[in-house]
């Protein structure tokens, strides 16, 4: 009996050691492998700012379902958007890649979709043995650009609206929900027109409040501008929230709550009259300002992670995908950019990147450098356009909300050297690919305002 403690002894002083000397890691690797793999819900949440929920710190935040699952899950101080517009980011998102290196462009004579050879996360847990399910009403993530990979149930349907969405997964999770799944719910209400949806999801049609009061993009910023735009965004987000409030309700009561293992995250963004260039932006698919970029990433699974974390470093969308295949036991295909984030969260230390990337629509002209692509350190942000831009990303102008510009002394020369070379390492594997789109998707594009009438 005591050789056999002593041998126990051995193994637990062994596979501490194997994952880096923390036995709570280690540990918590140990109960990942002998529990059950959970569900997976991923909520993706169009154009939402961090600093609009609850969670993270936004005082007038109406966001009570979100900032449950944040209190018993785990917060990320700072993840990144790999792009300021939609695609590009749900890619990596679901592919644990960059967009330069999964050939997403936006340019009129360009591919705007990632290859199928390129394994995404539905495909690996469907050959896990997971039931698949993905929702979204946003138009430029139809089955036709790729995002239906790996989905038993692709629906996409052009609504703006978290009620269509929630109802169909609400009926799948119903028929279903007694099955171990992955679900990809994607919700474009905080896009732009904002509805002020002053009323409770799947209110009677009759409802008055059911009125549609939409805000465009304004063209200036004056206070009454102000207070109007962000009335409006507000509420498509709690509108939003309300919805999740229900799916976690369908959950419990399907017997999935405690066994599901919630993400929710944003695609990238929004501005809302931050200055840059001496004038208000509104909107996304700008250069990568940190509005557009910083965005909320919120785990949550009882059964392994711990209750109101707060996860502090740099992190990339790209992380998800090894994340979610380290808590799922499933191997996690080669060659991703990102990483695991569980060492993150249970050694405590800043263990986030050197780097991350973000990028923007791409200009007509002079393709090479005004891609407007950026390189982000935990400090300092560097701007591809024709004269490199260096800013500071935590000196932000409080009146404004613009990034104040800094120097190469304040990085050091050495330092910068690195970055613009890496960076443009970068570019050049951004502007290689050159797949054209078929007139069908251009117009789509068109229609949601992201190719202009010029380029009919």
């Amino acid at each position: 009996m005591k050789k056999i403690l002593i041998c126990i002894a051995i193994l637990i002083a062994i596979g501490a050691a194997l994952y880096g000397a923390d036995r709570a890691g280690w540990f918590t690797l140990l109960r990942i492998r002998l529990a059950p793999a959970p569900n997976v819900l991923l909520l993706t949440i169009d154009a939402t700012r961090t600093d609009r929920l609850g969670c993270y710190g936004y005082a007038q935040a109406r966001t009570p379902a979100i900032d449950a699952i944040t209190a018993e899950g785990v917060l990320f101080e700072e993840m990144t958007a790999t792009a300021t517009w939609t695609q590009p980011s749900v890619a990596s998102l679901l592919t644990g890649k960059y967009p330069a290196y999964l050939g997403i462009q936006q340019a009129e004579d360009r591919n705007l979709s990632f290859s199928r050879q390129e394994a995404t996360l539905a495909e690996i847990l469907k050959d896990a043995g997971y039931a698949t399910a993905a929702f979204t009403d946003n138009g430029v993530l139809g089955a036709d650009f790729g995002y239906d990979q790996g989905f038993d149930t692709y629906y996409c349907v052009l609504a703006d609206n978290a009620e269509t969405v929630t109802g169909e997964a609400l009926k799948w999770l119903e028929a279903n929900g007694k099955k171990r799944f992955f679900v990809w719910i994607h919700f474009l209400d905080p896009h732009e027109p904002y509805v002020l949806r002053e009323y409770e999801p799947f209110a009677p049609q009759d409802d008055p409040a059911r009125e549609r009061d939409v805000f465009y993009l304004p063209y200036y910023l004056t206070k009454k501008v102000k207070t109007e735009l962000d009335r409006h965004y507000d509420s498509e987000i709690r509108f939003v929230d309300r919805c999740i409030a229900m799916l976690a309700d369908r959950l419990k009561a399907v017997g999935a709550w405690e066994n599901t293992l919630i993400a929710v995250t944003a695609d990238h963004g929004e501005s809302l009259g931050e200055i840059h260039g001496d004038v208000p932006v509104f909107g996304h698919g700008d250069p990568p300002y940190e509005e557009q970029v910083r965005i909320p990433f919120i785990l949550r699974y009882p059964a392994i992670l711990p209750a109101g974390k707060r996860v502090a470093g740099q992190f990339s969308l790209v992380d998800f995908v090894p994340t979610i295949a380290e808590l799922t036991g499933v191997n996690a295909p080669p060659g991703l950019a990102g990483k695991s984030l569980l060492p993150c969260i249970f050694r405590g230390a800043d263990c986030g990147h050197a780097y991350v990337f973000s990028q923007s629509f791409q200009e007509p002209v002079d393709p090479e450098m005004s891609m407007r692509l950026a390189l982000r350190t935990p400090r300092f942000k560097l701007f591809s356009r024709p004269n490199l831009v260096l800013s500071d990303v935590f000196a932000i102008d409080p009146e404004t909300g613009q990034e104040l510009p800094s120097s190469r002394s304040a990085v050091g020369e050495a330092a910068f050297d690195e970055m613009e070379a890496v960076l443009m390492e970068y570019v050049k594997a951004w502007s290689a690919d050159e797949r054209a789109v078929s007139e069908e998707v251009k117009e789509r594009l068109r229609a949601m305002g992201y190719i202009s009438d010029s380029g009919k």
